[in-house]
């Protein structure tokens, strides 16, 4: 046995006698719970000055000191300068007040979700719709870039505090219609191809635009191809007769009601646009839609909150 061998078996035994039990040192990359909560994080950080000002001014100070957890996707000093220019503003104190409320409070929603932990789909805001004080829906994309309601803005992700986590964002929110609903999700595409089409009735048209309340069902992409193909001679909406395509769309809209699915617990009749109407029936997986020749569809998503109205996408076209 050579000398360096030797030696490299003392070393070998002098290690495997030390005790299991020893302390570890540290790991210097760890770091210990955030002490800090939403407002003195952000009032600590000069780029949402903006934002903290506009809350202050509505009186909305305490909501981020609050026990949460919230998630709050807060735009930046260079989202409200865009957001000043848009509007023409100077100050975003020129907006009213409830509107500037509600404006904040749609960039905030329950829970403590970092970027990887969030998974796409519809979350409730603290942004209300005004008529039933429900919470208005932000569409949350997270298939490729993560995108709010189709926008991609996010700049500095995941500023833990104690009451919830901050992304800063590079733009501020636009409280979505029910147009701007449809727009972002892929799986409604179509109708809103059809809706915002030179083809469709102008005058149909203008009420999926209106702010008075409305509530919309939703064909899926899926339940428009199935329509197509239940009739060979239609090979795109196009080929649909105006008159038979607008009587359709009326079918599926019902004015002047913000209608949640989530407080209808018993069939209910419901009267439609174009003077007939439909049957909601609860059951134990969802609702089902039933047209007055009996075919039926099945609520995919329900309750889909817009600041003028609510949609609940369907699997299947209803015919009047």
């Amino acid at each position: 046995m050579t000398g360096r061998t030797l030696i490299f078996l003392l070393i070998l035994i002098h290690y495997s006698c030390i005790p299991l039990d020893k302390e570890v040192p540290p790991d210097p990359r760890t770091f210990d719970p955030p002490d800090t909560n939403l407002r003195q994080l952000s009032s600590s950080l000069p780029y949402f000055k903006d934002y903290l000002q506009a809350m202050d001014h509505i009186n909305l100070t305490d909501f981020l000191e609050g026990d949460g957890p919230f998630t709050v996707f807060m735009p930046n000093q260079l989202a409200f300068t865009r957001f000043r220019i848009n509007n023409e503003i100077s100050s975003a104190e020129q907006i009213p007040d409830d509107k500037l409320k509600n404006i904040l409070l749609y960039h905030i929603i329950p829970g403590h979700w970092t970027l990887l932990q969030i998974p796409g789909g519809y979350y409730p805001t603290y942004a209300i719709e005004q008529t039933t004080s429900n919470p208005i829906d932000l569409f949350i994309d997270s298939n490729d870039l993560f995108r709010l309601n189709g926008i991609v803005a996010m700049d500095e992700p995941d500023l833990e505090t104690i009451n919830g986590v901050i992304h800063s964002i590079s733009e501020v929110l636009t409280i979505p219609t029910v147009m701007t609903h449809l727009s972002v999700n892929r799986e409604l595409s179509m109708i809103y191809d059809i809706l915002n089409s030179d083809y469709l009735d102008q005058e149909l048209q203008q009420q999926f635009h209106q702010d008075i309340p409305f509530t919309f069902l939703a064909p899926t992409n899926l339940a428009l191809e199935m329509l197509l193909e239940e009739h060979e001679e239609w090979q795109s909406y196009k080929d649909i007769p105006r008159e038979t395509l607008k009587n359709i769309l009326a079918y599926h809209l019902v004015t002047g009601n913000n209608l949640l699915l989530k407080n209808i617990l018993e069939d209910r009749m419901i009267s439609t646009l174009n003077g007939t109407s439909f049957t909601i029936e609860p059951e134990f997986t969802g609702w089902v839609i039933r047209d007055r020749f009996g075919t039926t569809a099945r609520v995919t998503i329900n309750d889909i909150q817009a600041v003028n109205g609510v949609i609940h996408s369907v699997d299947r076209v209803l015919m009047p």
